[in-house]
């Protein structure tokens, strides 16, 4: 991340990256101090039930410790999303 932005400003990234947990692009992401969210606390993943391929993962939140992260969870219904609700 650049510089200006500063270690101790919130940052964050999130979407659908396509990826596996263990990949190179989170490998990344967690080296510039970003935090993972999703992996910790969706043990289902975050697809749904119609998608039929072992991988159960695609859709990631990451965030910094400056972001302090209060509440996370995947909602379900009406289908798969990502909230979280930050200070």
């Amino acid at each position: 991340m650049p510089e200006r932005l500063g270690r101790h400003a919130p940052r964050g990234a999130r979407g659908d990256f396509n990826v596996g947990p263990e990949s190179e692009t989170l490998a990344i992401l967690s080296r510039d101090g970003l935090t993972e969210q999703v992996t910790a606390h969706a043990e289902a993943g975050t697809r749904t039930s119609h998608y039929r391929k072992p991988m159960r993962f695609a859709d990631y939140m990451l965030v910094n410790d400056a972001a302090r992260v209060q509440d996370f969870r995947v909602v379900r219904s009406p289908r798969c999303r990502i909230t979280a609700r930050c200070s």
